[in-house]
């Protein structure tokens, strides 16, 4: 039966990639939500358990903006250029 040495292995330094130069702009954000979202529900459950006010989830207040009225017909973008 053989005896395996004890060897410590450093590991290499992690390098930080610089978020600008890996992702665009959209990517970034969605990375950042990803990180914070839930942080953002547990400070939106708090604040529901502090407050007297009845409390519009995401959908409801969403649902509750006015729409802008439909117009009678589309508009043509050729009719404008013209």
């Amino acid at each position: 039966m053989g005896v395996t040495p004890l060897i410590r292995i450093r590991a290499a330094p992690a390098r930080r990639a610089e978020p600008s130069r890996c992702l665009d702009r959209h990517e970034q954000v969605a990375c950042l939500y990803g990180l914070i979202a839930a942080l953002l529900d547990r400070v939106e459950h708090e604040d529901e358990e502090l407050s007297d006010e009845p409390v519009l989830s995401t959908p409801d207040a969403v649902r509750g903006i006015p729409r802008p009225p439909q117009a009678s017909r589309p508009t043509s973008t050729r009719s404008m250029s013209n």
